[in-house]
């Protein structure tokens, strides 16, 4: 059983496999160890367009897998990000500036993403289309935290279990790799997110990090869990 007894196995997804090219692992040897797309996405965030109409939670849990992320995911992988990252920064950043951020743009900054070595990336998948997607890695070297990056859901299939099945996938592999604490950071204004972490276990911790996103100066909070803990 996964060191993560403590989750129902019956809820769990099935564990994922490591193989000795995992580029998270080789990163812990040199240590030594979210329907149709409406015309207005800036106003309106909307489902992805491959997805035809509001999946339910009972499908998803019979048809959704999940698995690595690869090259060819990304065309999708970037009308999640931006459709989820319009949503969230709506709010604090000025309309004129998303209404610029095409899926190009996305694309190009998974094509990078996708050459760091030192990150590991899984997908949630129903019925071959990607509804979500979780990154993650060490914590600036650490042998015992870890940090996840990037945790992205479908707009359309939110609410549905999505983002708490992957972010188990997520605990299970930091698990398998000897990693004790996961931590991350939020934009302090992101109430559905921190809901959804406190959620998960997930606990405030007394720091915060200023950061830039297209000029606009925003406030991040850190939150952080042991891996080996009930969800």
């Amino acid at each position: 059983m996964s060191r993560l007894n403590l989750i129902d196995v019956a809820r769990a997804p099935p564990p994922i496999k490591l193989n000795r090219a995992d580029p998270l692992r080789a990163s812990l040897r040199s240590v030594g160890w979210h329907g149709k797309l409406q015309k207005n996405a800036i106003s309106a965030p909307s489902p992805l367009r491959f997805i035809s109409q509001p999946v339910m939670c009972l499908e998803l849990k019979r048809f959704m897998k999940i698995r690595r992320f690869t090259k060819t995911d990304i065309p999708q992988i970037a009308q999640i990000h931006r459709a989820s990252w319009i949503m969230a920064y709506k709010p604090l950043i000025p309309d004129k500036i998303l209404e610029n951020l095409s899926e190009l743009h996305f694309q190009n900054i998974w094509k990078k993403n996708l050459n760091n070595q030192s990150h590991s990336h899984l997908v949630a998948e129903h019925k071959n289309q990607i509804i979500g997607f979780i990154s993650f890695s060490q914590y600036e070297g650490s042998t015992e935290t870890s940090e996840i990056s990037s945790f992205y859901i479908d707009p359309g299939s939110a609410g549905h279990g999505v983002g708490k099945t992957l972010i188990i996938s997520a605990f299970n592999k930091l698990a398998a790799l000897g990693f004790r604490k996961v931590l991350l950071w939020v934009v302090r204004e992101n109430q559905r997110a921190i809901e959804f972490y406190k959620a998960v276990k997930f606990k405030q911790m007394n720091a915060e990090r200023k950061i830039l996103r297209h000029g606009i100066e925003l406030t991040q909070l850190q939150f952080s869990r042991n891996i080996v803990e009930s969800t």
